[in-house]
């Protein structure tokens, strides 16, 4: 089975480090808690298995994070790609409900114990996300709807379910951080676009060390 890594995620903080008409270098380096679903975009007449749930990700080379996809039939790269970082908002008008449910859970789905039920709700916010970002009805509704999913064995779990609805009914505001991945030479994205959480104070620090040496290196270049 061939497998696509959609990423959905959310939110770093905004920094003069990382002006946003410099290469922000994204890596995928592994699965993080999640499940492997079916999705479409084509009002449920065709679906295609991918992951859906929290990505492993390095940022120019340095720390990793925990993100989410928004572009769900865009393969992930296995080698290091650019993209733009910018928030939330250059999503449109989802791109502050994206923010909310981004900046409050995925701390969560990290600090989870039980293993399926952090994988579950890795999925369950993947597959909202999704469905914020691709839906094209009024309705939201991941059974129906342009946008659709389904676990890989057929039918989400009565957990599986529970967790979607209730994330799609989290209504809320906020910002993150936006790494929009560039186009190549046929202008469709060379990887996936990302979101991801606002890090804690020492990890931003470590982020803004990181990239004053990378924007140092590449001046004198």
């Amino acid at each position: 089975m061939k497998h696509y890594i959609p990423i959905l995620a959310f939110a770093f903080l905004t920094s003069s480090a990382y002006a946003q008409s410099d290469c922000i270098d994204l890596k995928y380096i592994s699965p993080g808690a999640g499940n492997n679903v079916q999705i479409s975009t084509t009002s449920g007449s065709t679906f295609q298995n991918v992951f859906g749930g929290v990505l492993n990700m390095k940022v120019n080379n340095d720390q990793i994070f925990g993100m989410f996809c928004v572009d769900p039939f865009v393969t992930m790269a296995t080698s290091t790609y650019c993209t733009t970082q910018l928030t939330t908002s250059a999503m449109g008008s989802v791109g502050s409900q994206v923010a909310y449910l981004v900046n409050k859970y995925l701390p969560q789905i990290n600090s989870e114990t039980n293993s399926t039920l952090k994988k579950d709700k890795g999925m369950a916010l993947q597959v909202t996300l999704w469905e914020l970002v691709a839906e094209t009805s009024s309705a939201l509704s991941v059974s129906g709807g342009s946008f659709q999913a389904k676990a890989s064995s057929g039918s989400f779990s009565g957990q599986q379910q529970s967790l979607i609805s209730a994330y799609l009914n989290d209504i809320g505001s906020g910002t993150a951080t936006y790494f929009k991945a560039e186009l190549g030479s046929n202008q469709v994205p060379v990887s996936q676009s990302m979101v991801t959480p606002v890090p804690e104070p020492a990890s931003i620090c470590a982020l803004l060390i990181g990239a004053g040496a990378i924007l140092r290196r590449r001046r004198k270049e």
